[in-house]
């Protein structure tokens, strides 16, 4: 009757912890599934953050852009050709051409450009007045990336 009783105390003891070691792998493969996808999501796609400074001179009456940053927030390069900066729906300011050679942003890396002073804003060989626009908050401002992969819009 002991012997029986050690049998089925044995088997008790073999199923929990078959059980506790089942519960360990469930958590380790959703520990390891949820790495995965954060990991896929960091190499999909393209993410940009770029911050911009406005400045007035002397030389201009307007204000200007007189740095900026992009900062690639994704785990692959970016190859830039161009970048603009769009305010609203109307005006697009063109901050740098890499005609030459692109510009690769490496994975999180960041670049930063400052730029001369502007004298004038012009469209058509006429003068335009953006300093109530550029200065504006309420109005949408994003840069538009000119890239080997199309264009890209970071706000």
């Amino acid at each position: 009757m002991n012997y029986i009783q050690n049998i089925l105390n044995n088997r008790e003891l073999l199923n929990f912890i078959s059980i506790i070691i089942s519960l360990t792998a469930l958590i380790i493969s959703i520990i390891v599934l949820i790495y995965t996808i954060r990991i896929f999501f960091l190499k999909s796609g393209q993410k940009i953050r770029f911050f911009y400074t406005l400045t007035s001179s002397i030389y201009t009456e307007d204000k200007y852009i007189s740095s900026f940053t992009i900062e690639n927030l994704k785990d692959k390069s970016i190859v830039i050709r161009e970048v603009h900066l769009k305010l609203g729906n109307v005006a697009y300011i063109e901050l740098e051409t890499f005609d030459e050679a692109p510009l690769i942003i490496k994975p999180f890396e960041a670049y930063q450009k400052i730029l001369d002073p502007v004298v004038f804003y012009s469209s058509n060989l006429r003068r335009i007045f953006i300093d109530n626009i550029i200065s504006d908050s309420k109005i949408k401002k994003q840069l538009i990336l000119s890239t080997t992969d199309g264009k890209i819009t970071a706000n």
